[in-house]
């Protein structure tokens, strides 16, 4: 994956500069916790992001991915077909 153009696909969905912090830790597997201990803001403003980063990626929420996948996944997913279909 390290050949998508990020710059395309975070423009493509809109996300800030902050989203895209988050939206790369997030496919790091990282934690809510563990996001804010390595961006210095508050759980609320974590989840807050968050919840812009998936209104903006089309996903209805976290719970949603419990029996079937995970955010990660998810993402990486995505990722995966803009890397395939030349989108980015």
């Amino acid at each position: 994956m390290e050949n998508i153009n990020f710059k395309r696909f975070f423009e493509k969905f809109g996300l800030s500069p902050r989203e895209q912090e988050i939206f790369f830790l997030l496919v790091d597997g990282k934690s809510n916790k563990d996001i804010e201990d390595a961006l210095f803001i508050s759980i609320r403003t974590v989840k807050n992001h968050i919840y812009s980063i998936f209104k903006k990626l089309n996903v209805n929420n976290r719970n949603r991915y419990n029996n079937e996948t995970t955010p990660l996944l998810y993402f990486q997913n995505l990722l995966y077909y803009f890397y395939i279909t030349g989108a980015c």
